[in-house]
């Protein structure tokens, strides 16, 4: 113990250990885009087609 902390606790032994991280730190996630959903195809049940007229 040190008497330069003024927060360490008399008979505290315990340290704190910092283990290094090979390879450094992780890039943040790359936000996840929707997938769009593709128009009906031409001559399905879906598509709509003008009345003749």
């Amino acid at each position: 113990m040190s008497d330069d902390d003024p927060f360490a606790e008399p008979g505290d032994t315990e340290r704190t250990v910092i283990r290094p991280n090979p390879g450094g730190r992780r890039p943040p996630p790359v936000p996840v885009q929707p997938v769009p959903v593709p128009p009906a195809a031409a001559g399905t049940a879906d598509a709509v087609t003008p009345a003749a007229g």
